[in-house]
């Protein structure tokens, strides 16, 4: 075979007009091709995909000893009856936790209607002894949904717990701020976490599409990534059941009695010591469930505790 001959073909070819033709057709069919799967937002699934196949890979990350989750669970349901339950019970769980010195408490539980005095008054009156308390807020549509005045004004803080999924319906992201009428609202947990981490107030910075930037006293300088929508990418611990710990609401209240009784307790309340706590509902058909990179029936509400994971473990 003559390969100078057919080498000299080719190179004759690809000077032709011919080639020149061809190659600027071939060009436009790409480009064509590439805004089309831009414009059908084909490319941004396609990294969605490869963010959550590289998520499904990867091994579970550690998770701080200091988060806890506490769970209104199918089991305190059983117990203490249905769903809403009186806010006494609420009372004796922060008094409680605040009896066995838990740092940080906060409640994924809109209180944004009053009950009676009766139920209203003691919780009160408990998140104001306990001091560390956080309740949320929630915005819908020109309306923001606020604990009632006597919550609200006897918490440590307070932040809003909005989340937006993917078009997909996947939690991967969650706006660390809310800008409204000028004004940033923070996410609950990142608020917790500010103080938390002792945040010079003076010293926070906010750039959407680069960061969060603050000086801790207890750290130094930290950044946290956000996105032009003030949101952070979630890096998922993993799966629900496998990752931080959790306790039962009912489990809780059970021991404080039993220790009370002198009896040995379900659970070693001492351990509770210096923890930062979510209490959120997760029993079936009352929690929010959603699909995330992990797994695809996660409750929502983890995401608080994600949060407060990937600052705390700077990841």
């Amino acid at each position: 075979m003559n390969f100078d001959k057919i080498k000299k073909s080719i190179d004759k070819f690809r000077g032709s007009h011919h080639f020149k033709a061809i190659s600027i057709v071939v060009s436009i069919i790409v480009t064509v091709l590439v805004l089309i799967a831009y414009n059908n937002g084909w490319l941004d699934r396609l990294e969605l995909l490869s963010l959550d196949y590289r998520f499904k890979i990867r091994p579970a990350l550690s998770c701080n000893p200091q988060i806890i989750l506490i769970d209104m669970s199918e089991d305190s349901i059983e117990a203490i009856g249905r769903w809403p339950w009186p806010r006494s019970w609420h009372a004796t769980m922060v008094s409680i936790l605040k009896k066995y010195n838990i740092k940080m408490v906060t409640f994924d539980v809109l209180f944004s209607e009053k009950t009676n005095e009766e139920q209203d008054l003691p919780f009160a009156t408990a998140l104001k002894n306990a001091d560390n308390v956080y309740l949320p807020y929630v915005f819908e549509g020109s309306k923001t949904l606020y604990p009632i005045e006597e919550f609200r004004e006897n918490v440590k803080g307070l932040g809003h717990i909005n989340i937006k999924p993917e078009h997909d319906g996947i939690l991967r992201k969650v706006p660390l701020y809310i800008k409204k009428d000028g004004q940033l609202y923070p996410q609950i947990a990142l608020q917790m976490m500010l103080d938390y981490l002792e945040a010079d107030a003076d010293s926070i910075e906010v750039i959407p599409g680069k960061y969060i930037k603050f000086y801790s006293t207890l750290r130094g300088w930290l950044t946290i990534p956000i996105d032009e929508d003030y949101q952070l990418i979630i890096n998922w611990a993993g799966s629900w059941k496998k990752t931080f710990k959790h306790y039962s609401f009912i489990d809780i209240i059970v021991s404080y009695k039993q220790i009370t009784d002198g009896l040995t307790p379900r659970i070693d309340l001492e351990k509770l010591k210096n923890k930062v706590c979510v209490i959120e509902l997760t029993a079936i058909g009352l929690s929010d469930i959603k699909p995330t990179p992990i797994e695809p029936t996660y409750p929502a509400v983890g995401l608080h505790a994600n949060i407060i994971n990937n600052i705390l473990q700077r990841n």
